[in-house]
């Protein structure tokens, strides 16, 4: 015969397990408002630079080209030889550039960053001698950077969405997932916004823009 549980026991148990249930639906909860408090302040700084760029758009041509000059930095970093300094012009600055340099006019990194700046130059003057009202020109730079914006906040809300399941399911101890969310989330904010930054000068710079019969803009995105 099997020997029988002492009632002293199963109230035991009983309380740990209630112990066990409250302390998951505390973790739980810290786990949603921590990751919710994160969307939340990523959010917030979206809008504010939306609301940045609908109030205050930038039409000064210097400004575009300090952008695309860190982003040629940022791409040099890692060390570039001519096929791809070219593959960058192609898919970031312009589908036909006038002049494809060979390997002995790319020589040094000095080198690289003349060229790819005469050429963003260049295309940002073409876009600048279509656009000729400034209503035109702020309008156009709003719209390619809106755009921007948007498309990397819809990236970065399916990556947190990501990442708080995988968070979710590893053996961390509230404290460690705290750290390491939020340290995951505040390196993927930094790549978001050099994302913006990147999406911002394509755009731009790749954008096609025609005029219909009414003398109405639009902008064919790359």
């Amino acid at each position: 015969q099997e020997p029988i549980v002492g009632a002293g026991r199963v109230r035991r148990e009983v309380r740990r397990c209630q112990r066990a249930s409250e302390e998951q639906g505390r973790s739980a909860r810290s786990y949603t408002l921590m990751f919710g408090e994160s969307v939340r302040l990523q959010r917030e700084m979206i809008y504010r630079m939306r609301n940045q760029i609908l109030e205050h758009p930038v039409t000064d041509p210097r400004y575009y080209l300090a952008v695309e000059r860190s982003l040629i930095l940022d791409f040099l970093e890692e060390g570039q030889d001519a096929k791809s300094v070219i593959r960058y012009v192609l898919d970031n600055i312009n589908y036909n550039p006038e002049f494809l340099p060979d390997e002995t006019q790319l020589r040094t990194e000095l080198d690289v960053i003349k060229y790819l700046m005469r050429e963003t130059n260049l295309e940002l003057k073409r876009k600048l001698a279509l656009l000729d009202t400034n209503a035109r020109r702020e309008r156009f730079f709003q719209l390619m950077t809106l755009k921007a914006i948007d498309e990397a906040w819809m990236e970065q809300v399916d990556y947190l969405q990501q990442l708080r399941k995988t968070m979710a399911g590893r053996k961390y101890t509230l404290r460690n997932v705290a750290y390491e969310y939020h340290l995951e989330s505040y390196e993927a904010s930094r790549q978001m916004q050099k994302k913006i930054r990147v999406g911002m000068m394509r755009n731009i710079l790749l954008g096609e823009i025609v005029f219909n019969k009414d003398d109405g803009m639009q902008v064919v995105l790359p």
